[in-house]
């Protein structure tokens, strides 16, 4: 019962990512969603009492949310865990950070803009990944390297569980794309 539901989960979960984050690639924003809140859409995380909320549903979770900013707390919100100093640059509330797809939608465009910056200073491909992803986490490209290597990690976890190629993502031409994703075990 334990895998069909993980499955229909995961399927769900797929076409979300396939229709709202749009310009990162599958694996690479699948990865992302799973290690920031397990692939739990109405995920809290509190930065300034170190503690993870896991509402049952999206009404739980804006109540919680929403007490927590009048609190004055720092906190990471959704499936994609954007923070809440992204809310004012991508038009967000705690509402709309909380929609499922909203929420994907602003994971990527944060990521793609953080490989922009991190493929101008170091050029395009898998360096410049692990400094968005950095960046991603912390706002700079060499505060997050753990956070980095700990999505690289779990990608290669998804793609062994569902014996996908090695892939991930990188931009050409403007556009962010699925290539062969190199993990350091296997650049030896």
């Amino acid at each position: 019962m334990g895998v069909v539901i993980a499955t229909v989960v995961s399927a769900t979960l797929a076409v979300l990512l396939d229709r709202c984050a749009t310009g990162v690639g599958p694996t690479t924003m699948r990865a992302i969603v799973t290690y920031e809140s397990g692939a739990r859409p109405y995920a809290i995380g509190d930065n300034t009492i170190r503690r993870s909320y896991f509402p049952i549903d999206r009404s739980s979770a804006i109540v919680l949310a929403s007490s927590l900013l009048r609190a004055g707390h720092d906190i990471d919100v959704g499936y994609a865990q954007v923070n809440v100093r992204n809310f004012d640059a991508y038009g967000l509330d705690v509402t709309r950070a909380l929609d499922p797809c909203t929420n994907v939608a602003t994971g990527s465009r944060i990521l793609r803009a953080a490989y922009a910056r991190a493929a101008r200073r170091f050029g395009p491909g898998q360096v410049a990944l692990a400094h968005a992803l950095s960046a991603y986490n912390s706002g700079g490209f060499y505060a997050g390297a753990a956070y980095a290597r700990g999505v690289y990690a779990t990608a290669a976890n998804l793609r062994v569980a569902r014996r996908e190629p090695a892939t991930f993502v990188a931009r050409t031409n403007g556009a962010m794309r699925a290539v062969p994703f190199i993990a350091r075990e296997d650049a030896r």
